[in-house]
């Protein structure tokens, strides 16, 4: 550092870059040569390979659709629950998944609900077995629901269909080995039920297990 820097240095000690154009939710964000500090809403450059949800017009997801190449089979009358983690405070009213292949035969019983991290029902769908039979990301509506940044809630899903169940897609790695390490309460894929035909207004999470689970991908959009 040379003798004629340092005036100009120290002068800026303590204080904010409060430039707009500096600070950046996302994107490039150029290295500044101002002398102050930089501000705590500041931006670093977004890798090229990192996926938002934002980038397909969601408002949140629980990971990566480009990662869930695996296609799981659900079983009849089992409710099973995926987590979803909130770092940003987020309203979304519609549930998607991804269905590769769909669902037959006379169907009745199936339903997506959202549920807080103390197990209170925020909201459920109405039966959504039509989309059940259609490949495809299908949106299904549970109306507006939103939650706090840093928290999380279950997306809680049952389905009851008459001949065969629909295969939805999901990760690869089984559920019980993303789960390690994990309290029951706070699994990111479980299972809490099974021969049900409608989801309850609250579920005990403390009581979810990892039998069964299966890992599926979901996304939330407005």
């Amino acid at each position: 550092m040379s003798a004629a820097s340092t005036p100009a240095l120290l002068a800026g000690l303590g204080a904010l870059d409060g430039t707009a154009a500096d600070i950046q939710g996302l994107g490039s964000a150029s290295a500044g040569a101002n002398g102050l500090g930089a501000d705590a809403a500041h931006a670093h450059p977004r890798p090229s390979s990192l996926w938002l949800p934002s980038d397909v017009g969601l408002a949140a997801a629980n990971g990566d659709p480009r990662s869930a190449g695996a296609i799981l089979t659900m079983i009849a009358g089992t409710i099973y629950l995926v987590r979803v983690n909130i770092w940003q405070a987020v309203t979304f009213s519609k549930v998607f998944v991804v269905v590769n292949t769909g669902s037959a035969g006379a169907s009745g019983g199936n339903f997506i609900g959202i549920y807080s991290s103390a197990g209170t029902q925020l909201n459920v769908s109405s039966d959504f077995g039509t989309a059940l039979g259609t490949p495809g990301p299908q949106p299904v509506t549970v109306g507006s629901t939103s939650v706090a940044a840093g928290s999380f809630f279950d997306v809680a899903m049952v389905v009851n269909a008459g001949s065969s169940q629909p295969h939805l897609y999901g990760y690869g790695m089984p559920a019980a080995d993303i789960n390690f390490g994990q309290a029951l309460a706070s699994l990111q894929f479980a299972v809490n039920g099974t021969g049900q035909t409608v989801l309850p207004s609250s579920l005990t999470l403390g009581s979810s297990t990892n039998a069964g689970a299966l890992p599926f991908w979901v996304g939330l959009a407005a």
